[in-house]
């Protein structure tokens, strides 16, 4: 088996089938399986997932009570039997050339990658597809240029991305099954925004990493885990803080790529806890705001004219203060965009 896709599914009925049917169309390519993890469903995802199951052999479906997006994603690597690993969301879907691209790649180098990264797409609420530009193709191909090599290293690979942008997600990522299970990779349980812990330390251990010009589609949506403000997801993001910072004193890593990675939790400090908090109910606020009050040096690693801002604004009126401006500014112009 060469492919092992890994679908967690949870209450996304109007989604699932596009899921399901974009990787059922592949076309020129047949030797994968399908691991939908139905995560306790309360609408019809699970009876869908079952329906794909019974007509397609391909298609595998577990159901298991809510343990959370990690714990199904573990779960899917548990039973896994491909050389591969592809987490896709349930509400995502790929063109029909995506596995096709994938093995070509393969049987064109003639070697194991670590990491293969496909070209990938944000699909807002209208159905709209803005290219997601760190991992083009035209990307990657700058990135052979510079290190000299066809197929970059995971140090290569970040050293390059981390100044442009940077992409925690777990998706579009095909990721050798005994890579990760030799290194002990999991997505941390019972946290929301586990790829924002995990993903660019699989990148950085990876000693090939390749590219495949097929798009997966990631679909930004209201009502998913990641668009939704609560005192969990903010204090989620805190612990990811936290644990990369441990990383980093653990480990002997490239100051570049510490910087790097250290510009962009500061960015999410910035904008997904700062300007969140007071979107926080009150009677839930006070902890998360002490919280962050105590973590509020992560302030210095943003390099962008907003951290400036920021930096200038919480020298000026303070820290409380400077999180309620903050959150005024992004309701102002979400409401602009809107």
């Amino acid at each position: 088996m060469k492919i092992s896709v890994i679908i967690p599914v949870y209450n996304i009925e109007k989604y699932i089938t596009n899921c399901l049917q974009s990787v059922e169309k592949q076309e020129g390519f047949t030797d994968y399986e399908v691991i939908m993890v139905d995560d306790g469903s309360t609408d019809k995802s699970g009876k869908i997932c079952d329906q794909y199951a019974l007509k397609n052999d391909c298609f595998r479906v577990f159901h298991k009570a809510n343990g959370g997006l990690s714990a199904a994603r573990n779960y899917g690597v548990s039973v896994a039997q491909g050389e591969y690993l592809l987490f896709l969301d349930g509400d995502d879907y790929i063109e029909p050339n995506a596995f096709v691209c994938f093995d070509e790649l393969l049987n064109k180098e003639g070697r194991e990658f670590d990491v293969v990264i496909a070209e990938g797409n944000y699909v807002d609420k209208n159905g709209n597809n803005t290219l997601l530009k760190i991992f083009s193709i035209d990307a990657f191909d700058k990135i052979s240029t510079g290190s000299g090599q066809s197929s970059p290293n995971g140090i290569q690979t970040l050293k390059y991305t981390l100044p442009i942008a940077c992409n925690w997600a777990a998706w579009g990522k095909y990721i050798r099954k005994d890579y990760w299970t030799e290194n002990d990779f999991s997505f941390v349980q019972g946290r929301n925004s586990e790829d924002m812990q995990l993903i660019d330390r699989v990148l950085l251990k990876a000693d090939k990493v390749g590219m495949v010009p097929s798009f997966i589609h990631y679909r930004l949506r209201e009502g998913s885990i990641v668009r939704t403000i609560s005192e969990k997801n903010v204090m989620d993001i805190m612990d990811n803080l936290v644990d990369w910072e441990n990383f980093f004193k653990s480990k002997s890593i490239d100051i570049e790529i510490v910087s790097g990675i250290r510009h962009y939790l500061s960015n999410s400090f910035l904008h997904s806890v700062m300007a969140q908090i007071y979107r926080i109910p009150k009677c839930d606020r006070n902890l998360v705001l002490k919280r962050a009050q105590d973590m509020r040096g992560w302030i210095i690693y943003e390099k962008s004219k907003d951290g400036d801002r920021v930096r200038r604004i919480e020298r000026l009126i303070g820290f409380k203060a400077s999180c309620f401006i903050l959150c005024l500014a992004k309701q102002i112009r979400r409401k602009l965009h809107n």
